[in-house]
């Protein structure tokens, strides 16, 4: 029920609601007769009594399907930063799955472990695959914090740690005694022709938007979302550190980031501090500085709301990567012959299109601690922004093949002969 009060001001009884959000009181309503303020009291709390009512009845069905259009109207706002292809999949997930396999019946606080196990079997046996099962389970997370931003409930329950992984009972049997896939790893000699191929030649903005982009991300190894939310004032230019403090999440700006640890400055490589320099530079000459905050501002949209997509640095680089020769890719166009978007025919680094940077980052900083007492744990942990140095190393460093040239072929071998010293008569191999 609404929560209300009445207060005398100026000669007016006035009619206040209490805001949930902020707990806060709002006038709605003032009259000099108190008898029109109580009969508006009255009439709100009987719409409120409705509304609850209808609310309780909301079923988890017909809930999806206007959290699905709800997506898809913010994509189609020119401000919203959001690709509409980023957010129709889940229309589709209502319409091929929900609305034909979820329980029909069941209320928005119903979700239960048993409902979600038994809904992913049955797409599974409806013909869906593991992968899109899995997909479509995963999106009643994102679809439970819609409900909470919509005041239709006020917890994520079970789907806040709900995870099909974690349910040995709808494991894939072809995969579960798979080892997880390893990301593949960008060496140096690919990454220095890749700048090389993107190095701009002139001021145009749009080329040096993508080349900052790409070195932004081999030199810090940034994850997409922080990236894309990385504001000028956040560059301690005379420090030469990155404040990384917010990430851009499902469209939305926020003061937050993935993991612990991730909150932190990183030091500039003196590369990344001259690029970044530049590209300031050109940005303002071609774009007001007030109204370009963000880094990476899409040029499309030149307003500060609008970041670039991750779609659209995914596609650069997928792009880049088959002039190269590391993938090939197949552009998509829509009926009018504008792209739509590309297909992945072929890619060395798989669907890791731009974490392979953040991979880069860590091995060229593990790899390079030997005999630099410098580049401490503490300090390659923060620049990574990782709250312990084991999972740096054991995961995002632990890549072989970071330099794959002659010279370091031939360092590697004389240091392995240097570890094992004089253990064979080598002379009297050598007389056979």
């Amino acid at each position: 029920m609404v929560h209300t009060k009445i207060t005398e001001r100026h000669g007016y009884h006035v009619l206040q609601v209490k805001d949930k959000s902020t707990g806060k009181y709002k006038q709605v309503f003032k009259s000099k007769k108190v008898s029109e303020v109580n009969h508006k009291k009255v009439e709100l709390q009987k719409n409120s009594i409705k509304a609850q009512a209808a609310l309780s009845q909301k079923t988890i069905v017909d809930t999806y399907k206007d959290f699905a259009l709800d997506k898809i109207a913010m994509a189609e706002h020119p401000q919203s930063g959001m690709r509409l292809k980023s957010v129709n999949h889940y229309f589709s997930f209502w319409k091929n799955w929900i609305n034909q396999y979820f329980p029909k019946d069941l209320l928005l606080n119903e979700i239960t472990v048993p409902v979600m196990d038994q809904f992913f079997l049955d797409i599974k046996k409806a013909g869906c695959t593991h992968k899109q099962a899995n997909l479509v389970v995963k999106s009643f997370f994102t679809f439970k914090k819609w409900c909470i931003e919509q005041q239709y409930t006020t917890e994520l329950g079970v789907m806040l740690s709900y995870k099909v992984k974690n349910r040995p009972v709808l494991k894939d049997p072809v995969t579960a005694n798979m080892l997880p896939k390893k990301t593949v790893m960008i060496n140096r000699p690919e990454v220095k022709r890749l700048f090389k191929h993107l190095m701009p030649t002139d001021q145009n903005p749009n080329v040096w938007l993508k080349f900052a982009v790409v070195v932004t991300l081999a030199f810090t190894g940034l994850r997409l979302g922080e990236l894309r939310a990385l504001r000028w004032d956040r560059i301690d230019w005379i420090l030469g550190k990155i404040t990384i403090n917010q990430a851009i999440v499902e469209g939305v700006m926020k003061d937050q980031v993935k993991a612990d640890g991730s909150f932190d400055s990183v030091r500039m490589h003196s590369a990344l501090f001259r690029v970044l320099s530049i590209w300031k530079s050109i940005q303002s000459k071609y774009y007001t500085p007030r109204k370009m905050p963000l880094v990476f501002a899409s040029l499309k949209f030149v307003h500060e709301t609008v970041p670039l997509a991750d779609k659209t640095i995914n596609d650069w680089l997928k792009m880049a990567y088959q002039d190269l020769g590391f993938a090939k890719i197949e552009v998509v166009n829509n009926i009018s012959g504008s792209k739509s978007h590309t297909r992945t025919l072929v890619n060395k680094f798989r669907g890791c299109v731009s974490k392979t940077f953040r991979h880069f980052a860590a091995t060229s900083l593990t790899d390079a601690q030997a005999g630099n007492e410098i580049l401490t744990d503490n300090f390659i942990k923060g620049q990574i922004r990782h709250k312990d140095i084991r999972l740096t190393k054991g995961l995002y460093g632990d890549h072989t093949g970071l330099d794959p040239t002659g010279e370091r072929a031939a360092a590697e071998q004389e240091a392995l002969d240097g570890a094992f010293p004089n253990l064979i008569d080598m002379e009297a191999l050598n007389e056979n």
